[in-house]
C-alpha cells in the first residue's frame, strides 16, 4: 500500500513539473529559432563569450553571476547559446512552479488539489509568465528563496542550519532582488522564535550570505557600500501614486476577488512579509523619488507569488462557503470557475498572440507596456 502511494505521489510530482514546462515552452516553439524576451539576447551574448568559466572565485563572487556560470557550462554541452537560453527558460519556470507547490504542501500543509492549483496558476498567470519571459536570474534566486523558506521548517537542526547557510549564499549569488527579501523574511522569522538557541543559530547561518552581499555591494573606488538607485520623475505626487496603484490593479485585477477572500483566512508569516516588502519598495518612489531602489516595478511584479497563494486560499474558502450555504445553485463554485477560466483565456492570449493580434487588455488598455509587454512574442 505504501509503495502504491509513493508511486502515485512520484507520478503527480512529475506532472506538476512537466505541465508548466510545456506551457512555457509554447512561445519558444512558436518563435523558433529566435529567443523570446529582450534580456535573453544579453544572456546569449554572455554565454557565447564564455568568460564566466575563466574567472577566478574572487571575480565570480563579486557579481550575481550564478546563472551565467550555469548557462555557460550547459552551453559547453549544447554548443548553441540561443538553444541554451530557450531551454533554460522553461526549465527554470517549471522548477519555480514546483517549488511553490512544495511550499504549499510542506509549509502550508494544504491538500493536494490546492497545492496543484498553486502550481497551475503560477504556470499560467500572465504576470508569472512575464517574469519567465526574460528574468532568468531573478527566477533562479526565487527558486532558492522558496527553498530556504521550506528549509526553515526542517526538524533536524544540523541539516536545517547547513541547508539555510548554503541556500542563503546561492540566493545572494543569483540576484539582488531576491537577496533583500531573503534577509528581511529571515529576520522576521527569527524575531518570532521564542528559544534563544533558535534565534542565535539561524542568525549565524545568514552571516556567509551577508558577507557575500556586502562584498558584492562594496565599491573600492568610493570606499563604501554602493546601493543602486534611480530617480523617478512625475508631474505630481498624485499622478505617481495613481500610476503605481494602477500598475498593481492592472496586474492583479483578474484574480483580485479570490485573493481578497484569501486575505481573511491565510495567516503565514512568510507570505505576509513578502507582501509587505514588495509594497514598501513598490511605493518607495512616492516618498523618496530621488533615491528610489532601482527597478521599482520589479518589486510589484514579484508580488505575484504571494498573490497566487492568497488566490488559491480564497478559491478554497469560496468553494467551502458555497457547499455550506447554497442549495443546488452553487454560486461559490460558479464564481471560482469563471475567474479561473478568465485567467486561462488571458494567459492563452499572452502566451501565443503576436503583437498585431493581441488582446486589448494587453494592448489598448495596457498603460504599462514598458513593464508588462503585450505578449510573450512581442519582440
Amino acid at each position: 500500500m505504501n509503495l502504491i502511494i509513493k508511486k502515485t505521489s512520484n507520478f503527480y510530482s512529475i506532472i506538476i513539473f512537466i505541465l508548466p514546462f510545456f506551457i512555457r515552452l509554447i512561445p519558444e516553439i512558436i518563435a523558433w529559432p529566435y529567443p523570446i524576451g529582450f534580456d535573453t539576447l544579453i544572456y546569449a551574448d554572455i554565454i557565447l563569450e564564455g568568460t564566466y568559466l575563466q574567472k577566478n572565485l574572487i571575480e565570480l563572487f563579486k557579481s550575481t553571476s550564478l546563472f551565467y556560470i550555469i548557462s555557460t557550462a550547459i552551453n559547453k554541452i549544447l554548443g548553441d547559446a540561443i538553444l541554451t537560453v530557450k531551454i533554460l527558460g522553461p526549465i527554470l519556470f517549471a522548477i519555480l512552479c514546483y517549488m511553490l507547490y512544495l511550499y504549499s504542501r510542506i509549509v502550508l500543509k494544504w491538500k493536494f488539489w490546492k497545492c496543484f492549483m498553486v502550481s497551475l496558476l503560477a504556470g499560467t498567470y500572465f504576470v508569472s509568465l512575464r517574469i519567465s519571459w526574460e528574468m532568468y536570474r531573478q527566477m533562479l534566486g526565487s527558486i532558492f528563496l522558496i527553498a530556504i523558506l521550506i528549509a526553515l521548517r526542517f526538524q533536524n537542526m544540523k541539516i536545517k542550519l547547513l541547508t539555510i547557510s548554503i541556500l542563503g549564499l546561492l540566493i545572494v549569488w543569483s540576484h539582488e532582488l531576491t537577496a533583500i527579501p531573503y534577509f528581511i523574511i529571515i529576520a522576521i522569522n527569527i524575531f518570532t522564535y521564542k528559544e534563544i538557541y533558535s534565534k542565535v543559530s539561524i542568525s549565524l547561518t545568514t552571516i556567509p550570505a551577508a558577507i557575500l552581499f556586502i562584498y558584492q555591494r562594496y565599491n573600492p573606488a568610493i570606499g563604501s557600500i554602493g546601493v543602486p538607485i534611480e530617480q523617478v520623475t512625475s508631474t505630481s505626487w498624485i499622478d505617481l501614486a495613481s500610476f503605481i496603484t494602477g500598475f498593481l490593479i492592472y496586474m492583479f485585477l483578474p484574480i483580485f476577488p479570490l485573493a481578497l477572500i484569501g486575505v481573511i483566512t491565510l495567516r503565514n508569516i512568510d507570505i505576509w512579509s513578502w507582501i509587505a516588502i514588495c509594497l514598501i519598495f513598490t511605493y518607495w518612489p512616492l516618498f523618496l523619488p530621488e533615491y528610489s531602489i532601482i527597478f521599482w516595478f520589479r518589486w510589484a511584479i514579484i508580488l505575484v507569488y504571494p498573490m497566487i497563494f492568497l488566490t488559491i486560499e480564497g478559491a478554497d474558502r469560496l468553494l467551502n462557503i458555497g457547499r455550506k450555504i447554497i442549495w443546488k445553485f452553487n454560486i461559490g463554485k460558479i464564481m471560482v470557475l469563471l475567474i479561473l477560466i478568465l485567467n486561462l483565456v488571458f494567459s492563452g492570449y499572452y502566451l501565443i498572440s503576436l503583437p498585431e493580434n493581441q488582446m486589448e487588455y494587453f494592448g489598448k488598455w495596457n498603460n504599462y507596456k514598458q513593464y508588462i509587454q503585450t505578449s510573450m512574442l512581442q519582440n
